[in-house]
């Protein structure tokens, strides 16, 4: 990873806040799931909403990855205390680990479900074999890394917040899009 730049490129913040915008359309869409009956249309639709959010979540979490390994990004704020700066990063591990295994895994259950998706008037390939246990099983880890990713990225706004307000270190300005 490339640091030295004081502030993030634009397709860096531009990724970023998109990702926030699925990651909202995402909960909102599955939890949403809940106002309809089952079997019904509506409730069909929030599920495959979800399942195509969460597979822009995968592609958009590929391309961020991609520009952070490959584009110059702020080093760790200096004046942080070294503990906070560890935890930030492992804090910022999580996070990427969360946005790539939960589309994984909401793939994996579709797959195991047996069920064909058509996204954009492409079918999604499955990834393994129709088997209805197994996609039970990958549910529950599903929703209980879902459940942890409430905490995770709530965690994810509560610091950036003390790092502007409390420890007064300006970090929103690092996130703000450069327009020159």
């Amino acid at each position: 990873m490339l640091q030295s730049a004081s502030r993030y490129n634009n397709a860096l913040i531009i990724l970023h806040w998109l990702t926030f915008i699925l990651i909202v359309l995402s909960y909102a869409s599955i939890e949403g799931r809940e106002f309809f009956e089952r079997g019904t249309e509506m409730r069909d639709n929030a599920k495959y909403m979800h399942f195509v959010v969460g597979l822009s979540i995968l592609l958009t979490t590929f391309a961020r990855i991609t520009f952070r390994l490959t584009t110059q990004v702020p080093a760790s704020l200096s004046n942080s205390p070294k503990w906070i700066t560890k935890a930030s990063k492992f804090g910022h591990f999580l996070i990427y680990v969360f946005l790539l295994v939960m589309p994984i895994l909401g793939w994996l259950i579709i797959s195991a479900e047996g069920k064909s998706m058509d996204i954009f008037g492409m079918t999604v390939p499955l990834l393994i074999g129709e088997d209805p246990e197994l996609a039970k099983s990958l549910e529950e880890i599903h929703e209980t890394i879902g459940t942890f990713g409430y905490a995770l990225l709530g965690g994810h706004i509560l610091m950036a917040l003390y790092h502007q307000y409390v420890l007064k270190q300006q970090l929103f300005n690092r996130m703000k899009i450069n327009r020159s």
